[in-house]
C-alpha cells in the first residue's frame, strides 16, 4: 500500500505553454506523466527525495512528475535538460551573430584604408 504521493508539476508555462523541439531529430516534443512507487528501503529510493517540508511521507511513495518525449525518436528529455540545452542554443545564436556583425564591420572598414 502507498503511504504518500509526491507531485512535481515543474514550470507549468514553461512545459505547457511553449513549444520545445528534440535535440537530435527537430521535432515537435509533448509533455507525457510519469509516476513511480519506491520503496524507502530499496536501491532507487537515492535518487528520490523522501520528505515534504520535513517530514517524512512513509516508507512507499508514489512519485509523479512530467517530462518531454519525442514522438519521431522516442529519447526522453527532463525539464532540466531542455532548460540546458535552449540555453545552449541561445548562447550560440548570440555569439554568431556577434561574431557575424564583427565580420561585417571589418569588411566596411577595409576598403576605406585602401
Amino acid at each position: 500500500m502507498v503511504t504518500g504521493v509526491k507531485k512535481d508539476t515543474g514550470s507549468v508555462i514553461y512545459m505547457r505553454l511553449k513549444k520545445h523541439k528534440c535535440p537530435i531529430c527537430d521535432h515537435v516534443l509533448k509533455v507525457k506523466k510519469m509516476t513511480r512507487v519506491v520503496k524507502a528501503s530499496t536501491k532507487a529510493a537515492k535518487d528520490f527525495d523522501f520528505n515534504v517540508c520535513g517530514l517524512p511521507l512513509g516508507e512507499k511513495v508514489k512519485f509523479i512528475w512530467y517530462e518531454f518525449r519525442c514522438s519521431a525518436c522516442g529519447k526522453q528529455y527532463t525539464e532540466a535538460d531542455m532548460k540546458a540545452h535552449e540555453k545552449k542554443l541561445k548562447r550560440e545564436a548570440r555569439l554568431a551573430k556577434r561574431a557575424e556583425k564583427k565580420a561585417a564591420k571589418q569588411a566596411a572598414q577595409s576598403p576605406e584604408a585602401e
